[in-house]
């Protein structure tokens, strides 16, 4: 494993941020998996697409959920 690591550079597991799925946020939040959906369809949540799911970085929820509160 730490050699897979060397390969990519001086990344840690450490380095690499959480990603959610929308199932995931939707709990850890207490939404509505259609909540999730539509914040990023609507822009407001920055996500990645995999395969035919959305992954979202643990810095876009921090940040979305920072430009909610304000």
């Amino acid at each position: 494993m730490q050699q897979e690591c060397d390969t990519f550079g001086s990344s840690t597991p450490a380095d690499i941020e959480r990603h959610y799925t929308t199932r995931e946020l939707a709990e850890l939040l207490s939404v509505h998996q259609e909540t999730i959906r539509r914040e990023a369809a609507r822009g407001r949540l920055r996500s990645v697409r995999v395969g035919s799911d959305r992954r979202y970085s643990e810095s876009a929820v921090r940040a979305w959920l920072n430009e909610r509160s304000s």
